[in-house]
């Protein structure tokens, strides 16, 4: 199996998951491209315009996949990241930040 680095350059991109399959639809050049979800290892967004359905978005982190996003300088400027990839101390700091921010909304 091989595996792809998937770069995202078009503006107006829409990425959504079928069957297994990740589509990327550029509506404004009347384009579809698709690719098995299992034969991505990363996805690079090199563009402010794209959009993603939740779907996409969980089906890439289920299969371990890095999703890479950038600035409009092209510049990496942070990642979505699997829980399985992330280390004990980030994960506890995670969940500690996520029941903060419940307390918080709870007491407001």
């Amino acid at each position: 199996m091989s595996y792809h680095i998937l770069h995202l350059t078009k503006n107006g991109s829409y990425v959504s998951v079928d069957r297994g399959l990740l589509f990327c639809e550029v509506k404004s050049a009347g384009e579809c491209y698709k690719l098995p979800i299992d034969d991505i290892k990363a996805v690079i967004v090199c563009t402010p315009a794209v959009s993603f359905s939740n779907n996409a978005i969980a089906a890439l982190l289920k299969n371990n996949v890095v999703i890479q996003h950038c600035d409009r300088a092209f510049q990496p400027i942070g990642w979505s990241v699997p829980l399985s990839r992330i280390k004990l101390p980030c994960l506890i700091l995670w969940v500690l930040t996520v029941i903060i921010c419940i307390i918080l909304s709870i007491n407001l």
